[in-house]
């Protein structure tokens, strides 16, 4: 497995070798595993242009500060080890009726999952890489608004186990990954490498998911 300075040598040869820049949109961009990201491709490639999407306009500003004419923002990536069809309760997708917090994150997993592969299932989208990303345990301040009982024993598990990577170091296997990505969908893990052992949905429930997709959307914009 590759260590993160040899990915890192990686991504910085190929970006550079790049005929023209590449645009970056990177949702939830303002703090954490997205705001590495954009920094780290500014970094790497200092010509891409990037957009963030978020919701700080401050922390937003202050990126765009180091990302220079580059960056832009538009006010407004889960776990895909763990995702699979088999734990979607078809019958109460929307989770209407009561249901655990347990089977409401499992939900989240497989429709990340499913939607991934339903846009990369469609014929227009032939010539697109679609990836879902388990970042792994990374340093960022997501976990401060957590109740003490949850915060303590996740940043003392964190502290004496030493598995929580730097947003940067999350960002360079991120980019590793998805610089060399085939077309299609993609299942990636914490160090950029593709996940193989992933249930494969069939037609009904790409399409069950995405009608879901869109009548929540619709539902809500409403």
């Amino acid at each position: 497995m590759a260590a993160v300075h040899d990915v890192a040598a990686s991504n910085a040869q190929i970006l550079s070798s790049l005929q023209s820049p590449p645009h970056v949109v990177i949702v939830g961009g303002t703090s954490g595993i997205g705001r590495g990201f954009a920094l780290t491709i500014n970094r790497l490639c200092p010509a891409a242009h990037v957009t963030i999407i978020g919701r700080n306009e401050s922390a937003a500003n202050e990126i765009l500060s180091q990302l220079g004419s580059n960056g832009s923002f538009i006010r407004s990536v889960l776990n895909s080890k763990k995702g699979d069809p088999s734990k979607i309760n078809w019958n109460n997708m929307g989770l209407e009726t009561k249901c655990s917090f347990l089977v409401a994150i499992n939900h989240g997993f497989a429709f990340n999952d499913l939607i991934v592969q339903y846009f990369a299932s469609q014929p227009e989208n032939s010539n697109v890489s679609f990836i879902h990303s388990y970042p792994g345990f990374v340093k960022t301040p997501i976990g401060d608004n957590l109740p003490f009982y949850i915060r303590l024993p996740m940043k003392a598990m964190i502290a004496i186990t030493r598995v929580a990577v730097s947003p940067d170091e999350c960002a360079e296997f991120m980019i590793h990954g998805i610089l060399k990505a085939e077309k299609g969908y993609i299942y990636m893990d914490e160090k950029g490498e593709t996940i193989t052992n992933k249930t494969v949905a069939n037609e009904e429930m790409l399409q069950k998911i995405w009608e879901h997709t869109r009548e929540s959307i619709s539902r809500t914009a409403s």
